[in-house]
């Protein structure tokens, strides 16, 4: 590790020719030095060869390598790119994870009923129902790291700021409702469907424009990737 010691020695053999010097050497004084003893110091990490030449009395010399790791001990485990996050009902989050010197071991909720984690090339978080719930991150060598994670209710408003979420919106014939959806993360795809050929859903912007063409109730959903169902109104129209 960095500013850790270890002492190596250097056994020769024949020793008739030996003269009594030794020199010790490292490549990479950087990452790791040598003493005239054989001392050797870590002082970044990274990896460093260390050379004990061996001067004989025809002053020929022969000489051995080894190779050096200098880790840095005081690196965390694991760095994940969030520690905490707030997604929706149904909504799925990635988290990307790094792991120094060991790897992922396993991926557990807290509370299952809130949200399940599981690792699907990262740390993948799905909400279930609002509350919250801490997710543990494990690796191979004991470390841990704790995700928390608030799962709330996405919501629909409309242009008036009113939250139409599971409510009974009333129009007449010809007129529209203009929503959108909150509570989501910004990477989360969604859409505005109705099953109905006789409403028109089109984006506008930031805003959906839903138009009823003719009278009679409207389910109107919200979905995400995979079919995934975020809220839902109805629209009730009237001549």
């Amino acid at each position: 590790g960095i500013n850790e010691t270890k002492q190596l020695s250097a056994t020769i053999s024949p020793a008739g020719d030996y003269d009594g010097r030794i020199e010790w050497s490292s490549d990479n004084s950087g990452v790791a030095t040598v003493s005239s003893n054989g001392t050797v110091t870590g002082l970044s990490a990274g990896t460093a060869v260390i050379t004990v030449t061996v001067r004989n009395q025809d002053g020929s010399s022969c000489s051995a390598s080894c190779q050096v790791n200098v880790v840095d001990t005081q690196q965390e485990s694991i760095i994940l790119d969030q520690s905490s996050v707030k997604l929706a009902v149904g909504e799925a989050i990635n988290i990307s994870a790094r792991f120094n010197n060991c790897y992922l071991q396993s991926v557990m909720s807290g509370n299952t009923d809130v949200a399940s984690a599981d690792n699907w090339g990262a740390i993948h978080i799905t909400g279930k129902r609002e509350g919250q719930a801490n997710v543990i991150v494990t690796a191979s060598n004991g470390a841990t790291k704790t995700i928390q994670v608030e799962v709330t209710q996405a919501q629909i408003t409309d242009s008036n700021g009113k939250n139409i979420t599971n409510s009974n919106v009333s129009l007449q014939k010809g007129s529209f409702v203009r929503c959108k959806i909150t509570g989501l993360s910004p990477s989360t795809n969604y859409s505005f469907k109705v099953n109905d050929s006789r409403v028109n859903v089109v984006k506008d912007g930031d805003w959906w424009k839903i138009t009823p063409n003719d009278t009679g109730r409207y389910d109107v959903y919200v979905f995400g990737d995979d079919n995934v169902k975020f809220a839902s109104f109805i629209i009730d129209v009237s001549e």
